[in-house]
């Protein structure tokens, strides 16, 4: 697949003589893939953002993106336009199409992500899920084929976050969006493809989103507080007994049980 993000040994620091943020960093991210972006406060995290947007340059290394889009974690923060309608349209260049086709495609993107419905509403009238949404819909209606989620649900209800994800990922599926995701959330790590933990500006632990969300030890270190389900299914793995990837509560249990009888008739 075609690669759309490529950190290389990219270190940061915003003056000379101050902290390095990042040190030596170097990932990779092609078309459709998620990378779920972990660790503790000021790990650097949001610098890396940053940067894979091009809103800052790295002190040494390279970053090469693909055409990008950025949604940052206050909702406030995504508003460019009065009403639905614009601030849609207004992530598209002038000269990119014709009237028809950026009106088709402002509406395609709006009902990518449910809300055709509110096309004529003014954007101070939509709730933090639906102004997150209308921000998403401005990234499928240019095409941006990277699109950096900093944070995106840390300003809702556990409820709310859920209803956003489960219109966006798969909106993002569907368009072939590349994802790089910051989150302090492991359930929403989870839809990645691949979970980076940062610590120190430094990524210390990266690999598929299955092995890492199950090992409860290493994300504790990096400051992400695991998931008790995973983290039981990880041992029920290191017991030789495989759990389907994600797990629930029925599938955990039965994993277990069967372990116990494992062990009884050994």
């Amino acid at each position: 697949m075609r690669e759309v993000l490529r950190f290389a040994g990219v270190s940061f620091r915003y003056q000379k003589d101050s902290p390095w943020v990042l040190r030596g960093v170097s990932f990779a991210l092609a078309r459709g893939q998620w990378l779920a972006l972990m660790g503790e406060s000021g790990a650097g995290k949001s610098t890396i953002a940053r940067l894979a947007c091009g809103l800052a340059d790295p002190t040494t290394g390279e970053v090469a993106a693909a055409r990008a889009a950025y949604v940052a974690q206050d909702p406030q923060a995504n508003i460019i336009g009065e009403r639905v309608e614009e601030d849609v349209g207004l992530a598209l260049a002038p000269k990119e199409a014709s009237l028809l086709e950026r009106q088709t495609a402002i509406h395609a993107a709006l009902d990518a992500v449910g809300l055709a419905w509110a096309k004529e509403r003014r954007m101070a009238t939509l709730s933090g899920g639906e102004l997150q949404r209308v921000a998403i819909a401005g990234a499928l209606a240019q095409r941006a084929e990277l699109l950096v989620l900093d944070e995106p649900t840390s300003h809702l209800s556990t409820e709310a976050a859920r209803q956003f994800w489960s219109v966006v990922e798969p909106a993002l599926r569907q368009a072939g969006t590349a994802v790089l995701l910051i989150t302090h959330r492991l359930q929403e790590a989870k839809m990645a493809d691949r979970i980076a933990l940062l610590s120190c500006g430094r990524i210390a632990v990266a690999g598929p989103a299955a092995k890492v969300a199950r090992r409860p030890l290493l994300l504790e270190l990096a400051a992400v507080a695991p998931d008790p389900v995973e983290a039981v299914a990880g041992w029920c793995e290191k017991m030789g007994k495989s759990v389907p990837w994600p797990t629930d509560d029925e599938r955990l249990v039965a994993a277990f049980c069967s372990l116990l009888e494992t062990f009884r008739s050994g």
